[in-house]
């Protein structure tokens, strides 16, 4: 994982999310029923992720995995995530 400070900030939360739980990114689009496209695109701010409500959902069970929860999520899709070096 890119560890600079300023990197974060630039850093999609879904990139950090794949990469604190090794999910590549084909695996990642098929858990939030999306394509790797798609993926790729909100990772790399070429597109604003509008999520449905299963996708939340998913999302929502991945940071519990990862011991954290949505109010640990920077308030734009981009960001540190708070808590994801612990």
């Amino acid at each position: 994982m890119r560890t600079k400070n300023n990197e974060l900030e630039k850093m999609s939360v879904f990139y950090q999310i794949r990469e604190k739980t090794g999910l590549s990114q084909s695996k990642l689009a098929k858990l939030l029923n999306t394509n790797t496209v798609t993926l790729s695109r909100w990772e790399n701010a070429h597109r604003e992720p509008k999520l449905t409500f299963k996708q939340i959902k998913t999302l929502d069970i991945l940071l519990k995995g990862m011991g954290l929860d949505m109010s640990d999520l920077p308030d734009s899709p981009f960001g540190e995530i708070k808590k994801i070096s612990n």
